[in-house]
This record gives structure tokens, sequence and C-alpha cells, in this order.
């Protein structure tokens, strides 16, 4: 299990890494993905990094600090 602090994602940094809630594939299960934070997009919009796969984020998401 991953000890980490909840925030959300407004509260992070261009370039800072945390974890997002997840799902597996192909059996859906939930798991804690490792993101960076690329850029923000404007109202409260957040672009962010999971393995190469860009996300567009909402500033309210709940994330875990690393």
């Amino acid at each position: 299990m991953i000890k980490t602090k909840v925030m959300i994602l407004s509260d992070m940094k261009v370039s800072d890494e945390f974890y997002m809630d997840g799902l597996s594939f192909p059996d859906n299960s939930p798991v804690k993905t490792k993101c960076t934070l690329i850029e923000y997009r404007g109202m409260n919009r957040y672009v962010v990094d999971s393995d190469n796969c860009l996300i567009l984020c909402d500033g309210n998401d709940k994330v875990y600090s690393i």
C-alpha cells in the first residue's frame, strides 16, 4: 500500500509528480498511476501526463503526493 498525502490537482506545480486514481486493463481493478503535471490550460483545467498519455483533468481532482 502506498502511503501518501491526499491533495487536489490545483495544489500542484508544473513538472510535479504525483499519483492519481486509475483503472488497470483488462480487469478494471483500481490502481494508483504515476503522473506528471504538464501545464495549466485555464478555466481550472490541467494537462497531465500518465505513461506518455496526455489527460485533461479538472483542478479539483484528487491526487496523492509521492
